[in-house]
């Protein structure tokens, strides 16, 4: 705590003691007295944000967590497949380096190391920081029945793709979605094709797509990485199971 010098001032003049928090004390008894003032109060310093794991940081780690190579790209190239300013790139590619996730091999090779560490530490990243700023809106269906036919609902390939629960029942054939996860480049989702209603607690979910340039198997759906990390997101039992199922069968020859 610290006592302005004005009401240090009154304090003493009532011989009322006080102490504050960078040592400055005043104590008047009948048998002492104590007064000690100048001490300058420390400010504490923030420690500066890895830029690794900021929201601009966190696109560029998920496009080298499925292109490992990229991390020995020219700045500028790199910047341009992940649509991320050209700045940017050289502080994110040090912010790797100061949490230990780049091996310098040589003056001209650099490769990502701790691999599954980084992955674990992008998703938490990713649920605190990324997808809460990539959400657009929650709805419902007006029926409901729309949700067990969700493959029959039509989405602009290449713009538009399933994330989640339903991707995952795509790539296990084992979970079925309780809710829907879409990823857009559309400024309106496709809320009159769809026939959906704005409701917070609904179980469609829409959030902006956010990566450029990645291959996939199949464009309508989410990279498997990005399907792991909204099931593990979840917390819920039924995800984390499949979560896993997911890992073993796209991600572990990757990241162990």
């Amino acid at each position: 705590m610290n006592i302005f010098p004005t009401l240090k001032e009154i304090l003493r003049q009532h011989n009322i003691g006080y102490l504050d928090t960078a040592g400055n004390i005043f104590i008047h008894t009948p048998d002492h007295y104590i007064w000690i003032d100048g001490n300058k109060t420390v400010t504490e310093r923030k420690g500066a944000t890895n830029r690794a794991f900021t929201k601009t940081g966190l696109k560029t780690v998920f496009y080298l967590l499925l292109n490992k190579d990229a991390i020995n790209m020219p700045y500028r190239q790199l910047a341009e497949i992940t649509d991320v300013a050209l700045g940017n790139i050289k502080n994110i590619i040090e912010g790797l380096k100061e949490a230990g996730f780049i091996l310098q091999v040589n003056d001209k090779k650099m490769k990502l190391q701790n691999e599954k560490t980084l992955l674990d530490r992008w998703i938490t990243g990713y649920g605190e920081t990324l997808k809460p700023a990539l959400y657009i809106e929650t709805y419902k269906f007006w029926d409901n029945k729309k949700l067990r036919d969700w493959q029959t609902l039509p989405i602009e390939v290449g713009e538009t793709c399933w994330g989640g629960e339903p991707a995952a029942e795509y790539l296990t054939n084992y979970l079925t979605p309780a809710t829907l996860t879409i990823y857009t480049e559309r400024k309106n989702p496709m809320v009159t094709k769809w026939t959906l209603i704005p409701d917070k607690q609904g179980n469609v979910y829409f959030y902006k797509k956010f990566w450029k340039n990645v291959k996939t198997e199949n464009e309508k759906f989410a990279p498997p990485l990005l399907i792991y990390a909204d099931l593990i997101l979840t917390d819920d039992p039924r995800c984390l199971e499949t979560a896993q199922m997911i890992y073993t069968k796209y991600l572990k020859n990757e990241f162990e």
